[in-house]
């Protein structure tokens, strides 16, 4: 009995430990890019771009990118690991366009002030760590 008792507390922490995401935490604050990010470390500068200049999550489907000055849509997945932001806004080169970019990122929860973001299909190999 003892030996289950000691290691009910570990298994609370390694249950804490989780690098899913929610919208909860992402909202609040804005997130910059200080880094790449390859084999689960802190490499280089950032490659993400639109992303790397600052992203403000404004509730649980809009994102604020400094670099187009503008909203986007997003959609972080059930399983808290990958998320798609959707560029609906007018294309730079045609204002009379709208842009349908899509962007889709696996997404990592480092702790309360730092995630990860590495590039899925057409961005792989784009890869930015953010803080707040």
């Amino acid at each position: 009995m003892k030996k289950i008792l000691l290691f009910f507390p570990i298994f609370l922490i390694l249950a804490g430990c989780t690098s899913k995401v929610s919208e909860e935490d992402l909202i609040g604050d804005t997130w910059k890019a200080t880094a790449g990010y390859e084999d689960g470390e802190k490499k280089g500068g950032p490659d993400c771009y639109p992303f790397e200049e600052g992203m403000e999550f404004k509730d649980d489907d809009i994102v604020y990118i400094e670099a187009y000055e503008r909203d986007f849509q997003y959609e972080l997945y059930k399983d808290g690991a990958k998320i798609v932001f959707f560029d609906t806004g007018p294309n730079k080169d045609a204002k009379d366009t709208v842009s349908n970019a899509e962007f889709s990122y696996d997404i990592q929860k480092i702790d309360d002030d730092e995630i990860t973001l590495e590039g899925r299909a057409t961005y792989e190999g784009y890869s930015c760590y953010f803080e707040r």
